[in-house]
């Protein structure tokens, strides 16, 4: 069971990833954490999210799992951003299409914690938070 899960990019993948685990009962409460509060406003009224991060201090806090859902080459950025603010035990996935690169950017910026590169094993043609589902993977 997760306390806190710190979802950052609440689309599609983010969104479902989240829903999934809130519908398992494995998580207890949900950040959200993006660029546009409208999206994240979404989120919170689907009941995707159970509270809006409004900045990486308090967003981060506590967080025992961080799920990034940004496209990759956001994800530097992300990681560096949320670092400092991290617990020691912390685990970090993330939903990206590539590898490679994604485990180098973790390597450089989250070195002092527990991070797991992952990917979704499904395509889809919807792209939006409002076509989440807690199935998809």
């Amino acid at each position: 069971m997760f306390k806190r899960l710190v979802v950052v990019g609440v689309g599609l993948i983010g969104g479902s990833f989240a829903l999934a685990l809130k519908r398992a009962g494995l998580v207890e409460h949900v950040v959200g954490v993006g660029r546009g509060t409208a999206n994240l406003e979404q989120a919170l009224q689907l009941g995707v999210i159970d509270e809006i991060g409004s900045d990486a201090a308090t967003a981060y806090s506590g967080a025992d799992l961080v799920f990034i859902a940004t496209p990759v080459g956001q994800m530097g950025a992300v990681m560096a951003a949320m670092a400092s603010h991290l617990s020691p035990t912390a685990i970090i996935t993330d939903g990206g299409s590539t590898k490679q690169d994604v485990v180098a950017l973790a390597e450089q910026y989250l070195a002092q914690h527990v991070a797991r590169s992952s990917a979704p094993a499904r395509s889809c043609k919807a792209r939006s938070l409002s076509s989440t589902q807690p199935d998809f993977s």
